[in-house]
Order: structure tokens, then sequence, then C-alpha cells
């Protein structure tokens, strides 16, 4: 959503920035060579409370893709990555 939808929709201006404020800045300064394990859910609707539902996914700054994910040359038609084009993240955890 951008600020200009969620305005047309009756939030206000109020709202927002406390929203902003409420969730504050992050930054993350990852290291090169540095792997931090984070939680990853095994189906969609599992429990985070219990531990085997869960399962460790190592995290690093570098991301490996399929050769098939990727175009040199985009196109209007391609929604993978190309140079210079960002990409909705899945919601998978």
């Amino acid at each position: 959503m951008t600020l200009a939808g969620l305005q047309r929709r009756g939030v206000t201006s109020t709202s927002i920035n406390a929203f902003v404020r409420g969730i504050g800045i992050t930054r993350s300064n990852l290291e090169a060579g540095s792997v931090i394990d984070m939680e990853a859910k095994k189906w969609p609707d599992a429990q985070i409370d219990d531990a085997s539902s869960l399962y460790k996914v190592p995290f690093s700054n570098v991301v490996y893709i399929d050769h098939t994910d990727f175009r040199v040359k985009d196109s209007k038609d391609y929604y993978g990555l190309a140079p210079g084009k960002s990409v909705l993240r899945s919601n998978i955890c």
C-alpha cells in the first residue's frame, strides 16, 4: 500500500505517523561471512509455540537464486528479478 492509497481509504496522517513512530527504524549491518539462524514455519498454519513446527534457516548477506528467476534484459511481461527492478517479497514465514 502507498501513503496515498491509505489516505484514500480514510486513514489519517496522524495515525500513519503514530504507526511509523511505533514500529521504529531498524538497521542491520550484516558483516560479510556472518550467518544468522532464523526460525521458519514448516507449513503456513503451523503453531509458533510448537517447537516441532519450526526449523532453522541460515541467513546471510549472500542470496542464491535459480538462473531462471533472473534476466539481464527486463520486459513488461516478466515479473522476476532484473537489473534496476525490485521484486515483491513472499509471505512464506
